[in-house]
């Protein structure tokens, strides 16, 4: 069931994570990054830079904010945007957009992430190969009720190929 694959999912990857030492805190004082040259994030995947749906159905509207410009009135911050304020002095933050989600009928379930240009995806194969640490922003469009019905969790189709596409890089 889903208990059971979930926390077997979950060990799996605190395992994968603990085996490698602590990716944070990003900084040259964690022995996993060192004093070699200045750190290299890279911010991708379709939610990176998206605000409506970070936030999600049932934000300013039922079916959550049409576009991120009343959310940024309200001193919204992407997930991007956070990291590049944050992230400490000297480190060299990156963005692509990994893939854009289209949902031809409004409908989750239809919805797939296709590339964004074939310029932006040899750009985050590249830059993920070279970064120290990369942050995925996966997930779904903004929606609630039966817009979002769905019999199946799995991400989009296109959002598993990026996240394997990103994981090949090393």
């Amino acid at each position: 069931g889903w208990d059971e694959g979930g926390w077997e999912a979950r060990a799996r990857s605190r395992r994968r994570l603990d085996a490698s030492g602590p990716l944070l805190p990003f900084s040259r004082s964690n022995p996993r990054y060192g004093e070699r040259r200045a750190l290299r994030l890279l911010v991708t995947g379709p939610l990176s830079n998206s605000l409506k749906d970070q936030s999600g159905g049932w934000t300013l509207h039922w079916q959550g904010a049409a576009s991120d410009e009343p959310l940024r009135a309200q001193a919204g911050e992407t997930v991007a945007e956070a990291l590049e304020r944050l992230a400490p002095n000297g480190t060299v933050v990156n963005r692509t957009r990994g893939c854009v989600v289209r949902s031809p009928d409004g409908r989750i379930g239809s919805s797939s992430c296709e590339p964004a240009s074939a310029e932006d995806t040899a750009a985050t194969s590249s830059l993920a190969a070279d970064a120290d640490l990369v942050v995925l922003c996966l997930g779904e469009e903004a929606y609630a009720e039966k817009f979002g019905d769905l019999d199946d969790l799995s991400l989009p189709h296109g959002q598993r190929e990026l996240a394997r596409r990103i994981a090949a890089t090393g």
